[in-house]
C-alpha cells in the first residue's frame, strides 16, 4: 500500500488531517476550475475559498462510499463535486456564505493551507484567478472546455474524448493546440500553482 492509499485509508476512517494532506496540493486546481465553472452573475455573491469548504464537507461525508483506484480519481472526483457546487453557485449563494460556520468542518481542515484567505493573499489569487479567465475567453469554446477538463477536472484523454465524442488521438491534438493557444493568450502559467502546462514533445 504506498503512503497515499495509507493516508487516504486515515481519512476515510475520519482523521481529517490526512484528509488535509489529500486535498491541499489539490487546492490551487480546485480554486481555478471553481472560478472558471461559475456563473459570472455569482462571483461578486460568493468566494471560490467557500465552495472549496463545501467541496471538502461533501467529500468527507460521501468519503466512506468512495473506492481509491488512485490519485487521479481522487482528484477528478473532488473536482466534479466541486464543478457540481460551483455550477449551483448563484442559486445556492446563502448556503454557500454560511460554509465556515462553527460545526461545518474543523478548524485544521479549514486552514491547513497557507493560501488561506487572508486579504493580501485574496486578492492576489483573485487576480490569478481573472487573468487565467480572460486568457480562457480568448480561444475558441472547444480549446476552453478542453484546458477545463483535462488541466483542472483532472480527467484523462480517454475520458475527455468520451465526452467531447472524439477519438483519443483527436482529442491529444486538440489539447495541444488549446495549450498552444492559451500558452499566447496567457504566456506564462507558474503563478497560478496549477499543474504542469507543459506541452508534449
Amino acid at each position: 500500500m504506498t503512503e497515499t492509499e495509507v493516508l487516504f485509508e486515515r481519512a476515510r476512517s475520519g482523521d481529517n488531517d490526512a484528509l488535509a494532506e489529500l486535498v491541499n496540493p489539490l487546492r490551487p486546481r480546485l480554486l481555478a476550475l471553481i472560478h472558471v465553472r461559475m456563473p459570472r452573475s455569482a462571483r461578486h455573491e460568493v468566494d471560490p475559498e467557500d465552495i472549496l469548504q463545501e467541496t471538502i464537507v461533501r467529500a468527507i461525508e460521501a468519503l466512506p462510499r468512495f473506492d481509491w483506484n488512485g490519485e487521479q480519481r481522487f482528484g477528478s472526483w473532488l473536482a466534479r463535486i466541486a464543478t457540481n457546487l460551483a455550477r449551483s453557485a448563484q442559486r445556492d449563494a446563502r448556503c454557500d456564505r454560511r460554509v465556515g460556520e462553527p460545526g461545518e468542518t474543523s478548524p485544521d481542515l479549514a486552514h491547513a493551507s497557507t493560501d488561506g484567505p487572508q486579504p493580501l493573499r485574496a486578492l492576489r489569487r483573485e487576480e490569478r484567478f481573472r487573468r487565467l479567465e480572460r486568457a480562457l475567453d480568448e480561444i475558441p469554446e472547444h480549446y476552453r472546455e478542453v484546458i477545463v477538463l483535462a488541466r483542472l477536472e483532472g480527467l484523462g484523454i480517454a475520458e475527455i474524448g468520451d465526452r467531447i465524442g472524439k477519438s483519443p488521438n483527436a482529442t491529444s491534438m486538440l489539447l495541444l493546440r488549446a495549450l498552444k493557444s492559451l500558452r499566447e493568450a496567457f504566456g506564462e502559467t507558474e503563478s497560478l500553482r496549477l499543474p504542469d502546462w507543459s506541452l508534449p514533445d
